[in-house]
């Protein structure tokens, strides 16, 4: 008996059969395997999730200058590079895969993401909190499953401090009236 438990903590809790069948990603098995795509696919989910109805529900009129142009196509260049090395998986598990799956190619499905991740990398070009959230958030989706769910907590993270923001300004302005 005291072989047999032993040999069972040293082994773990977990039933032989269990250890061997193993449901875990390919990319979450090793340290050091990543995939751009998937960071990409959070950027393209952030992009439907929240900068679209950003855009939607307070429409800024933003007219960039000069300086803010080139950033703008240097970010779209080294964005389309990654898209077109790294391209997102297609899946079919998601809310975001409902209106996906009606496109008719791959190319049309990769054009659409890029679109989307584009308005993200776009919309918070500038480097302030938001900007570090949701790099930091992209970098730890680089080892995560491609889930739009996981974008979830981002987006509500980015409509607070949305909210936060228009309440300030909400103040501001009434100190300003009074």
């Amino acid at each position: 008996f005291e072989k047999a438990l032993r040999k069972r903590i040293s082994g773990g809790l977990t039933p032989s059969i269990a250890r061997d069948a193993r449901d875990v990603p390919a990319i979450q098995q090793t340290l050091w395997a990543l995939s751009v795509g998937n960071g990409l696919f959070f950027l393209s989910t952030i992009g439907w999730g929240y900068v679209i109805p950003e855009l939607i529900l307070f429409r800024r009129q933003v007219i960039p200058q000069e300086f803010q142009r080139i950033k703008l196509i240097l970010i779209a260049f080294i964005l389309l590079i990654l898209f077109l090395a790294f391209p997102p998986e297609i899946l079919f598990l998601s809310a975001f895969s409902n209106i996906t799956d009606k496109l008719s190619s791959d190319y049309l499905y990769i054009s659409v993401m890029f679109g989307l991740a584009l308005l993200t990398c776009w919309r918070f070009s500038k480097i302030d909190l938001i900007f570090w959230i949701l790099l930091f958030n992209t970098l730890i989706m680089t080892k995560a499953v491609t889930w739009d769910k996981y974008a979830l907590p981002t987006i509500i993270i980015l409509w607070f401090l949305k909210s936060v923001k228009a309440r300030r300004e909400s103040f501001a302005n009434e100190s300003l009236i009074s």
